[in-house]
């Protein structure tokens, strides 16, 4: 505050009122427009245009010969991603003083799209559009049927093996795109973009891509009878239900001594079925000294996988963990829930334009079932959580800044990169700023108060904005709203591009896309903002699923790089220019 009492016509007033906005620098006077200060601080535009003349006298801005414009540039800092075919497209890493941009097209599926969930310990049945609803447009839904969002939401996923419980972190709106009805041999069907990834026999394939001759994976989220379609016997029809002395059947509870097992048992214990039964119903003594199978641990495994050929030398001992592999491996000779299907595609078809959306499911698995079927999650990128912690790794008093649009930012994916960084969980989760903004209005002025951090705080190596145009995005819709955006995201990515350039920081955006109707032929693929959001914008990265699980990376626009792209793999661990040796969302190898 010193330094502005120190300027012409600023009093001790003027200069509270202008620290409180932002603006408590020289150079933050001297970038700033007189409609900006004179809206502010409540002072006439001529009182202000006199303010920033001053303010720029004091600093010497004009020209200067290149020489010394290089020198300045000496203090450019870069973060790389850990990712050497990522890194090189963007020599070195993500530049300080500038806006970096990554923005891509991902496959999403309609909103009528049926999702099997789970809250609460309550299995149902939810519309994809519904369950967005829940978690982001509440005001549609009347408060006694609102969620708890305290409660976690589960979907189910294939985990490599099988197909079981999975945790969802968010429902995300993609935008308005064309969808592909894809019709299976038993009447299964979702609507999905051309983009999207499906589960098949032969790995995952995009929507575009099916053909008759693919099969789909499918989920058996009911419990299946055996192909002789009867029901498992048990030892009820032998008198064993109530059956005193065994210590893992409880004749107060449903828990059943199976006629299998009793067999395993008995013969265990080197003596008849019959003395076993004897034993067990009469002497809790002797019924002591007895061996039996914990059921906690193992099960008795039929090896021909016919429940009712109980032949000893068909019985078999194994733990929880060995026999969901083995029956992950046999699929459809068990019938148990979650076993995966697979069932031919009987026709794609063009729908039209619907609102879409897509899940973003926690780590590690990137699936869920849509429909019954199989398909890939979100492929938003990850790109804002490795840099955040990639930053606080180059210096123990680093710190970053999170401005999360679309409620992405996830505390575990930090913990995760940070632990493959060899950083402190906690450290690091202490070392990050995280501010939810609700509206655009509120996003630019969660920059004002950036400024204002960042004028008392020079340790700040990266500002982040996930997702830059979401809200002025939905909150100005139709061409009759256009120009107004534009201006107002104009301004706001003059924001930005004055804290990169003062403060010498890292700003990393990440943008939403859409479909050019121009475009009739190549990508389509169009990043929202226009050239407001293009010319603004240092650096520019297009990303879209490229092939065998990868994410295909192109450097779109730099002032000094040559276009370049390159393929990378996502893991838990960071982002890796090897694909994994072992993917768990790809089929059984």
């Amino acid at each position: 505050m010193e330094e502005l009492r120190e300027i012409k016509g600023v009093g001790p007033e003027t200069a509270k009122k202008l620290e409180e906005n932002g603006l408590g620098t020289l150079m933050g006077i001297a970038t700033s427009s007189p409609t900006e200060i004179s809206t502010m601080c409540g002072i006439s535009e001529n009182k202000a245009r006199t303010l920033i003349k001053e303010c720029r006298g004091e600093l010497k801005l004009g020209f200067e010969v290149a020489k010394d414009f290089a020198k300045r540039r000496e203090k450019i800092n870069k973060i790389g991603t850990g990712c050497i075919a990522f890194d090189e497209i963007i020599d070195g890493g993500f530049e300080s003083g500038a806006i970096s941009e990554c923005y891509g097209q991902f496959g999403c599926l309609s909103g009528d799209t049926i999702i099997r969930i789970n809250r609460c310990e309550k299995g149902q049945k939810i519309r994809l559009d519904r369950m967005y609803n829940q978690l982001h447009n509440r005001k549609t839904i009347s408060k006694n049927k609102r969620w708890l969002l305290d409660k976690s939401t589960y979907t189910r996923t294939f985990d490599g093996t099988r197909i079981g419980r999975h945790k969802i972190n968010d429902v995300m709106f993609s935008g308005e795109k064309e969808v592909f009805k894809i019709l299976l041999e038993n009447g299964y069907n979702i609507k999905a973009t051309k983009e999207h990834k499906i589960l098949t026999d032969k790995g995952w394939i995009e929507t575009q891509q099916l053909t008759k001759k693919h099969n789909v994976m499918c989920d058996t989220p009911n419990a299946r009878k055996n192909t002789q379609g009867l029901k498992t016997n048990t030892l009820r029809d032998f008198s064993l239900y109530n059956t005193k002395y065994h210590p893992f059947v409880n004749i107060n509870s449903n828990k059943r001594l199976e006629i299998h097992r009793a067999i395993f048992e008995a013969n265990i214990n080197n003596i008849s079925l019959q003395e076993y039964i004897h034993i067990l119903d009469n002497d809790n003594e002797k019924s002591s000294t007895l061996k039996f199978v914990d059921t906690n641990i193992y099960v008795i495994h039929h090896k021909d996988n016919n429940h009712y050929n109980n032949n000893i030398d068909n019985l078999q001992q194994l733990t929880k963990e060995e026999h969901l592999k083995l029956h992950g491996k046999s699929m459809f000779k068990n019938f148990n829930q979650g076993v995966p299907e697979f069932v031919a595609v009987k026709s794609i078809t063009s729908i039209g334009i619907e609102k879409t959306y897509d899940i973003v499911c926690e780590e590690p698995y990137h699936n869920f079932n849509a429909g019954d079927m199989i398909v890939h999650n979100s492929g938003k990128t990850q790109v804002a959580h490795l840099m955040v912690v990639r930053a606080l790794k180059e210096n123990k008093d680093n710190k970053a800044i999170f401005i999360d649009t679309e409620n992405t930012f996830r505390d575990d994916r930090i913990k995760d990169f940070a632990k493959a960084n060899e950083l402190d969980e906690e450290d690091v989760l202490n070392r990050i700023y995280v501010s939810r903004a609700y509206n655009s209005d509120h996003q630019m002025l969660l920059i004002d108060e950036v400024e204002k951090i960042l004028q008392s705080d020079n340790t700040y190596r990266i500002l982040v904005v996930d997702s830059l145009t979401s809200h002025f995005r939905s909150e100005f819709i139709g061409r009759g709203t256009l120009a107004t955006r534009q201006q107002k995201l104009n301004k706001h990515m003059h924001q930005l591009l004055k804290i990169a350039d003062l403060y010498n920081i890292v700003v990393l955006c990440s943008n939403q896309v859409m479909s050019s109707p121009t475009a009739y032929y190549g990508d389509p693929t169009t990043p929202v903002g226009g050239h407001i959001v293009g010319h603004n914008s240092t650096f520019r990265i297009y990303m879209r699923p490229g092939k065998e699980g990868s994410i295909y990376a192109k450097l779109i626009d730099s002032p000094n790089l040559p276009q370049k792209d390159c393929n990378f793999w996502i893991t838990k661990d960071g982002f890796s220019e090897e694909k994994p040796k072992k993917d768990c969302n790809d089929k059984e190898k």
